[in-house]
Parts: structure tokens; C-alpha cells; sequence
């Protein structure tokens, strides 16, 4: 039996569906949606406010034991805005975000402020390009190993776009790309984050309204979007023939 590995944050975790970081949301996530309508095994590895960067780690260490173990994989990432990064404290990890640094962070959660320090840092010494090229360079390690050991793969955007040259991404295998698109200038990108974001669709369309100053939420959406947006990715996976070939 083939398993989908998915890799993101909050989103294609599918945060707050039962309760905030449940690992139980996950069972309702869009991508064990997927999953069951090809009849595969489902493993999320999508962690809540990781970056890119986090998704890169965590995909060449399950690939590999993937490799090794010759298992039937299919590989999804939703990838995530470019501001984002991990700290590795002595003893704790930060997801930094740029919500952490907002004087309305959330209460709720729990912060290493020396690691968000550091965090902070980090982003300060980077210009929006270099943060933007950082994601799009991810992008194309991650896409270059699935297509080096043939393992069928597809991606999407959970959050905003890459403003940034995009060439190297292969349209074919990633969701809004695949019918040619390019971002060439904001209004493109303001496009793209409507029309093919996980988060940008469900914040403009009209369908969601009513969830979208829903404090229960927190910026997360229910079980129902989710179902949403997994048929709009199977669409997607069988327009594209995404299982049948990774030419």
C-alpha cells in the first residue's frame, strides 16, 4: 500500500478541527482526505508554525528511511510563508513567526523569549528577497529529490506566495503553477494567494465567510474546508496524472 507523507504547518496539520494542536486533527486534515480517496496510508508530518526551512528537515529525514526501506511513498508539502524559521535552543525549539513579535501575541502560548530573540534576529538580517529565494531554493531541493528517486510528488501553498523568480519550480507538480502561471508583480501574487493558498481561498471566498472572524479559529478553518480543499487538490492530482508518472 502507497503512503502519502505530508509535510507543513498549522494548516496541513489541520490545527484547531478538534482542539488547538491535537494530534487528532490531523485524522481530519485534508490530507488523509487524499489519502483515502486513492486508498493510501496517510503520515502527517506537519507541525504547527514551522517554516520552510523545518519542512526540508523533516522531509530528507523520512525520505531516507523511505529510501532505505524501499516503501511505496507519495510525497505532499504545503509550504508555508518564508518568514518563517526554527531555533534550536539547549533544551527547546522556537517555531518563529512573525505573530510571535506582534504586541498582541497570542497569550496562550508559551515563548522561549531568548529564542525568540534569536529568532528576530534571524529575520532582521535577511531582506524579504532573500527570505523569499531561501523558500523557492527548498522548493526545488525537495522537488529535485523526488524527481532523482522517482517518487511521485505534488505541492501547494498554505500561506501568501513567493515574490521572488519562480523558474525553477516545476509547474506540473505544484498547485496554481500548474497551468502555466507565473507571479511577475504583486498583483499576480495577490492573485495567486486568492485563487490557490490554502489560507488565501478560504479568507476571500464567499463560502467561508462566516468563519472568518470566528475567534474559535484563530485563522485555522474546520473539517469542512478541509474536505474543500482536498478535492480541490485531487482534482488537481488526477488533471495532472501527479500518481501516474513523474516526468
Amino acid at each position: 500500500m502507497k503512503t502519502l507523507l505530508s509535510f507543513g504547518d498549522s494548516h496541513t496539520a489541520g490545527a484547531e478541527i478538534d482542539a488547538a494542536w491535537s494530534s487528532e486533527c490531523k485524522e481530519k486534515a485534508y490530507p488523509q482526505k487524499i489519502a483515502d480517496h486513492y486508498g493510501m496510508r496517510s503520515e502527517n508530518h506537519a507541525v504547527c508554525g514551522c517554516g520552510n526551512a523545518w519542512i526540508l528537515k523533516s522531509f530528507i529525514e523520512r525520505i531516507k528511511y523511505a529510501l532505505s526501506e524501499k516503501e511505496d511513498v507519495v510525497v505532499h508539502v504545503g509550504f508555508t510563508e518564508p518568514s518563517r524559521y526554527h531555533v534550536v535552543g539547549a533544551r527547546d525549539i522556537l517555531h518563529g513567526t512573525t505573530a510571535l513579535l506582534k504586541p498582541n501575541a497570542d497569550p496562550r502560548a508559551v515563548i522561549n523569549t531568548k529564542l525568540l530573540k534569536l529568532y528576530e534576529f534571524w529575520l532582521r538580517s535577511h531582506t524579504d528577497i532573500q527570505l523569499h529565494e531561501m523558500s523557492v531554493d527548498i522548493i526545488w531541493q525537495i522537488q529535485s529529490i523526488c524527481k532523482l528517486y522517482n517518487i511521485p510528488y505534488f505541492f501547494s501553498c498554505n500561506i501568501g506566495v513567493f515574490k521572488t523568480d519562480t523558474s525553477l519550480i516545476d509547474g506540473r507538480n505544484f498547485y496554481g503553477f500548474h497551468k502555466g502561471f507565473e507571479i511577475k508583480d504583486e498583483k499576480d501574487g495577490w492573485f495567486f494567494f486568492n485563487e490557490f493558498s490554502f489560507w488565501g481561498v478560504a479568507t476571500n471566498n464567499p463560502l467561508w465567510e462566516h468563519y472568518q472572524h470566528d475567534d474559535r479559529w484563530s485563522g485555522h478553518y474546520p473539517e469542512e474546508y478541509h474536505k474543500f480543499w482536498a478535492d480541490k487538490l485531487i482534482k488537481f492530482i488526477d488533471e495532472q496524472q501527479i500518481l501516474d508518472t513523474t516526468s
